[in-house]
């Protein structure tokens, strides 16, 4: 995949990258896709699709994340913004051409009938991307201890305004139980890739940690050399330790 030169995280941009090469003809915004809990922190990724002529829906359960995502860009304006909860999804039955859920399915307390809601909006042979952590991955192990410790030394320091909330993950999965979820859901996996075994999160953490957005840090040429050195590694290390073990999922689906 090429190298991300865009404002998200390594793990979104991949996602980003798997739907432009599903959908290279891109004609007046005709391929329609779901943008599914599309929260203000992720607001980039949405209106990147809507620049490549996707005809984008966003749906989010957090009103005050909606008010903030439009607010926050002036392109939002011809974006299609839904408040609602990605278990019961408002649309009608073989709507969308794609469903992305980047980031989502870890946080959700039923992904299988997250995944039920998706198959049924999706047209028939219509895509669903999925990012998500892996539960035996090295990120997944060490980010919610990490996020602590971080916390109660920022805390220490009387720095508590530092760190945002802790992760939230309530549904991680390790590759073959998500695998069987995917599949007894209807759908059809056709490829799985990875971030990566976890050294630009770490990298990212950091960042969040000290209050530096990524879009801010790219143009800091100290911190971008860091962060593209791990971004760096973790792909040297990805190409020798076993996919199951790698940090987080990007897996490519079809409905059938």
């Amino acid at each position: 995949m090429q190298k991300n030169a865009l404002p998200i995280n390594e793990i979104s941009y991949k996602a980003y990258q798997l739907l432009l090469n599903q959908f290279p003809k891109r004609d007046n915004y005709d391929i329609k896709v779901l943008d599914n809990g599309c929260d203000g922190a992720r607001a980039e990724f949405s209106i990147y699709l809507l620049k490549e002529k996707f005809a984008v829906t966003g749906i989010e359960i957090n009103l005050a994340e909606l008010f903030d995502k439009r607010n926050k860009f002036a392109e939002c304006q011809n974006l299609k913004l839904v408040c609602g909860d990605s278990h019961r999804l408002p649309f009608k039955e073989n709507y969308f051409d794609a469903v992305v859920m980047t980031e989502v399915l870890e946080h959700l307390d039923n992904p299988p009938l997250a995944l039920r809601g998706c198959f049924f909006v999706l047209k028939n042979k219509g895509t669903l991307i999925i990012t998500t952590p892996n539960a035996i991955g090295v990120w997944s192990i060490v980010s919610d201890r990490m996020v602590f410790a971080l916390k109660k030394v920022t805390a220490w320091f009387g720095k508590k305004k530092l760190m945002r909330n802790p992760t939230g993950h309530v549904s991680v999965y390790k590759m073959r139980q998500l695998k069987d979820v995917l599949i007894s859901c209807g759908f059809v996996i056709k490829n799985i890739y990875s971030s990566g075994i976890g050294i630009s999160n770490l990298a990212n953490a950091f960042f969040i940690t000290i209050n530096c957005p990524r879009a801010e840090f790219f143009k800091n040429i100290i911190l971008k050399t860091i962060y593209d050195c791990a971004v760096c590694f973790d792909t040297y290390l990805g190409k020798i330790i076993p996919l199951k073990f790698h940090s987080n999922f990007i897996i490519l689906c079809e409905k059938v």
